[in-house]
């Protein structure tokens, strides 16, 4: 027997579906800007990890940056600990706002990365990690000098070292000012 079906009920199941895996893939190409690449990895991870990735993509306002944070470390810790996106412990929105520190030029990428295992582990803002840890940048020049007054004092040795010619006794002087 003929199965016939009517147009608002195919309509309707369409409405239903949602968007399509190769449309979303095209409108992170378009929207976003994402490489081809990006775009087809953070897709094919599935729905939940492609809302997520947008999701983080608004708050940072840096959709590229939001990729390769997602793709590295967002899936890293999901595969480490074979969880789903839905058991991440960190909102898109809390990454977006990290991410937007690091677009912001507030926080660079590698204590970024240090702020994430923390608010991974602990559950805190990077706000609330980044005080309390005294991550942020310093954007005024003249807080940098008492700052690098006081490692010189504090590292004597170092800079009679550095002072007689021991070029690699700096190392250690710029790691405590940064």
């Amino acid at each position: 027997m003929p199965v016939e079906v009517s147009t608002q009920w195919v309509e309707q199941v369409r409405a239903g579906l949602g968007e399509l895996p190769a449309d979303r893939r095209r409108r992170f190409e378009d929207e976003y800007a994402l490489p081809t690449y990006d775009a087809d990895v953070l897709v094919s991870q599935g729905q939940a990890v492609a809302d997520y990735f947008e999701e983080v993509a608004r708050t940072c306002k840096q959709p590229k940056l939001a990729s390769n944070w997602v793709q590295q470390d967002v899936m890293r810790t999901l595969n480490d600990r074979k969880v789903p996106i839905d058991e991440y412990p960190v909102s898109a929105e809390a990454l977006g706002e990290l991410l937007g520190k690091v677009a912001s030029e507030e926080l660079n990428t590698k204590k970024a990365r240090e702020v994430l295992v923390e608010m991974i582990e602990t559950g805190k803002s990077a706000s609330e990690i980044i005080q309390s840890r005294g991550l942020a940048q310093i954007s005024d020049s003249s807080e940098l000098g008492p700052i690098i007054q006081r490692v010189l004092t504090e590292n004597p040795k170092a800079v009679e070292d550095f002072r007689g010619g021991k070029q690699a006794a700096a190392g250690p002087l710029i790691g405590r000012v940064m």
